[in-house]
């Protein structure tokens, strides 16, 4: 009886608009984050900060494959804390997440877009992150709304929005700025700062859309 829900016409709708919510996110995070070496308070920074320690030991790892292992320690809270529905469409979302990303480099690698002399798509890191917080606060707004999301942290904000009843946007941001503070050991202090302020940011667009 638990899992009615998937003989309902309005959960395969849910599930397309899922998939393009996700493609968003994913822009988001290929377009911007990685290529800006950007740390803010989401499961894609935590998989930069590990991935880029790993390197440092002679480890390589895609931050894509990391995404998907992150993700995958954190399903089963989803379901517990959150039921079946939000815990199969958050499995949806997370598995797809990483080949999303995959999928926008096979379109149109992001250093088809960088400018001669850049380092990143938008050559500035307040820039890099408005576009990145944009996307990704829209894509999120959006799966919260139809009660899924990208997994990772938004688990975590939402089992607090749940629980201690705050909005989301609050719990998006208290999630992230754990994470923002760990990029402390692979990122210098502006980057941190950056993070943190796009974190808090982050949460605001979060709540307006």
């Amino acid at each position: 009886e638990q899992y009615a829900f998937l003989l309902q016409k309005k959960f395969w709708i849910e599930i397309v608009a899922l998939l393009a919510a996700l493609l968003v996110g994913a822009a988001a995070v290929y377009y911007f984050l990685i290529p800006g070496n950007l740390i803010l308070g989401s499961i894609s920074g935590l998989a930069m900060v590990i991935c880029t320690f790993l390197e440092t030991v002679g480890i390589s790892m895609k931050v894509s494959m990391m995404v998907l292992i992150l993700n995958a320690f954190l399903l089963i809270i989803a379901y517990v804390f959150l039921g079946p529905e939000v815990g199969l469409k958050t499995v949806i979302a997370s598995l797809l997440l990483g080949p999303f990303m995959d999928f926008w480099a096979w379109i149109c690698p992001y250093t088809n877009l960088m400018e001669p002399g850049l380092t990143s798509v938008m050559g500035d890191p307040i820039f890099d992150l408005l576009g990145f917080v944009l996307l990704l606060g829209a894509s999120q707004a959006f799966l919260f709304r139809i009660n899924a999301s990208t997994g990772g942290l938004d688990i975590v904000a939402m089992i607090m929005k749940k629980y201690l009843h705050w909005d989301i946007g609050t719990s998006v941001t208290v999630s992230g700025v754990i994470v923002c503070l760990s990029s402390f050991l692979v990122n210098p202090f502006r980057l941190v700062v950056i993070g943190l302020i796009g974190t808090w940011f982050n949460g605001i667009v979060v709540d307006y859309f």
